[in-house]
């Protein structure tokens, strides 16, 4: 199933395209539209495509989707390192990939430590090979005790330093 992800009505219409599946364990919502401009050159179409592609999108396909998952459900959000590395030609698309981080934070319902350990022995495992650097927020909503945080965090970077 494809939809363009600027569309407002694209969570809704995914939806209803699968009411006859059943709910869903897990949802990944990847939206990605780049564009390079100078500040100078940066106008309200510019901007609006960029938000309503990264931001607007994923969220209303949130608001749309999120009744098909299942009670345990996981969503997956797709940002960019851009958020982190402030490249002026690259700072309106920065701007939407921090955004949809700090959103995703917001979204992020009370979860459980032992869901925060199951990242962590991921990240420990051959099949996370590929994972060089990310930023992992481990609280589930909440803030973990500081020494639980400390040690994911301890855990992932002794993997990356392999």
């Amino acid at each position: 199933m494809g939809n363009n992800v600027s569309d407002p009505v694209a969570g809704t219409s995914l939806a209803n395209a699968s009411k006859n599946m059943g709910n869903w364990d897990g949802l990944w919502l990847s939206a990605g539209y780049a564009g390079v401009t100078p500040l100078d050159a940066i106008d309200a179409d510019f901007l609006d495509r960029m938000m309503n592609t990264n931001v607007r999108g994923p969220a209303l396909q949130l608001a749309g989707l999120g009744p098909k998952l299942s009670k345990a459900g996981s969503v997956v959000i797709t940002s960019s390192t851009a958020a982190y590395e402030g490249a002026a030609m690259a700072s309106v698309y920065a701007a939407t990939k921090a955004t949809i981080v700090a959103t995703a934070r917001c979204w992020a319902s009370a979860g459980s430590s032992g869901k925060a350990i199951a990242v962590a022995l991921f990240l420990l495992c051959d099949d996370s090979s590929y994972v060089t650097v990310a930023n992992t927020l481990l609280m589930g909503g909440l803030t973990l005790p500081w020494n639980f945080a400390a040690s994911v965090r301890s855990l992932f970077w002794c993997h990356c330093s392999q």
